[in-house]
C-alpha cells in the first residue's frame, strides 16, 4: 500500500512528524525528513553527500567512508586514501533513504615509487693477454743457455746442454726447468722437460747430459734420458716455472715461434732477435755456443757461433 492510499489518521500514525501534505485532494507527498520503509516515493530525492574515506593504512586496510544520508537515492561512499602501497578500500556504507544505493568504496591509491629502472650493464673486461713471446733473459738474465750438441757423427750418444750464470753471486734453481722443444708440429710442443735444483754458483756451469760426456769436477749435472731432436726448427727454452717466466731460449735450424709448453699457459717464441743459421753436424764433431762466452745480446745471430772444440762445464772458447 502506498501512502497516497492512507487517510489521514494511518498516514499521520506512519509518519511520526506528521509531513505528509494533501496536495490535490488525493495526493500525498513526502516532506523531507519523512522516512517510510519498504517504499519508494515517485519525487526523486536529493543524493546523499559523500562520506569522507578514511586514509588507506600501509596496506590499504582501513574502509572507505559510509555514504552520507541519501533520499530516494543513495549517495556513494566515499573514496579509500591509499598510502604507502594502498590497498583496495572498503565498500562504502549503504545511503539511507528509501531506495538507498549502496556505496562503494574505491579502490586505494597505490603508494610508493615506481619500479627502479635497470642498470646499465657493465663492459666487458678486455681479454687477457697470452703467456706470451718471451725475450731473453726475462725473469732471471744471469743465467743462460751456453753451450748445446745436438749431433753426433753415427749415434747420438754424446748430446748435452749448458747452462751458465754470468752473475756474482749464487742463483737458486728451485722451479726452473730446461724444456725440450720440437718445432716440426703446429704449434711447435714441449716434447721433455728436465726439472733443475739446488743452488749454481756465481759464474758455475750446470750441465744436462749423457753418460758418455764428461765435466769438470764439482759441476752440477742432471741426466738426458732422451734423444735430443736434430731439427730443422727445434729448440731448448729455459723456464722459471715458479714465475711462469721464460729466462732464456735457443732454437736451431730455423725459428720456433708460438710453442706450446706442458701445463704452462700462453705460447712461447724461442727465437732471440733475428734467428741464427749455425746449426750442429752429424758428420764432424762440433757444438754450437756463445761467443765469447756467455755474451747475451738478446740477437741470436750475433751471439751464436759453431766449434769443434767442446767444453761443457767450462768457459767456451
Amino acid at each position: 500500500m502506498a501512502p497516497w492510499d492512507l487517510d489521514k489518521q494511518e498516514a499521520s500514525m506512519a509518519c511520526e512528524r506528521g509531513r505528509w501534505i494533501w496536495v490535490a485532494g488525493m495526493t500525498w507527498l513526502a516532506l523531507a525528513g519523512c522516512s517510510f520503509p519498504g517504499y519508494g516515493f515517485p519525487v526523486e530525492g536529493n543524493a546523499g553527500q559523500s562520506g569522507e574515506g578514511g586514509s588507506g593504512g600501509a596496506s590499504g586496510a582501513n574502509p572507505g567512508g559510509n555514504g552520507g544520508q541519501g533520499g530516494v537515492t543513495g549517495g556513494a561512499g566515499g573514496t579509500g586514501g591509499g598510502t604507502q602501497t594502498g590497498g583496495t578500500g572498503a565498500t562504502g556504507g549503504t545511503g539511507g533513504g528509501q531506495t538507498g544505493g549502496t556505496g562503494g568504496g574505491e579502490t586505494g591509491g597505490t603508494g610508493g615509487g615506481e619500479t627502479g629502472g635497470t642498470g646499465a650493464t657493465g663492459g666487458t673486461g678486455a681479454t687477457g693477454g697470452t703467456g706470451g713471446s718471451a725475450g731473453a733473459s726475462g725473469g732471471s738474465p744471469d743465467l743462460v743457455i751456453n753451450e748445446i750438441d745436438y749431433d753426433q757423427p753415427g749415434d747420438d750418444t754424446a748430446e748435452f746442454i749448458e747452462i751458465f750464470n754470468r752473475s756474482a753471486t749464487a742463483v737458486d734453481l728451485t722451479g726452473k726447468v730446461l724444456i725440450f722443444v720440437n718445432g716440426g708440429v703446429t704449434p711447435p710442443k714441449e716434447y721433455a722437460r728436465i726439472p733443475m735444483s739446488g743452488t749454481l754458483t756465481a759464474h758455475g756451469y750446470w750441465v744436462a747430459k749423457m753418460d758418455p760426456v764428461t765435466v769438470p769436477a764439482g759441476v752440477m749435472t742432471e741426466k738426458i734420458t732422451i734423444s735430443v731432436q736434430n731439427g730443422p726448427s727445434d729448440g731448448v727454452a729455459l723456464f722459471d716455472t715458479s714465475t711462469q717466466t721464460l729466462i732464456d731460449a735457443f732454437c736451431y735450424g730455423g725459428p720456433v715461434l708460438g710453442a706450446v709448453f706442458n701445463g704452462i699457459p700462453g705460447t712461447w717464441d724461442l727465437v732471440e732477435g733475428t734467428a741464427t743459421t749455425v746449426k750442429d753436424s752429424n758428420k764432424d764433431v762440433l757444438s754450437l755456443i756463445r761467443q765469447p762466452n756467455g755474451q747475451d745480446t738478446d740477437n741470436a745471430s750475433a751471439d751464436w757461433m759453431t766449434t769443434s772444440t767442446l767444453t761443457p762445464g767450462a768457459p767456451n772458447p
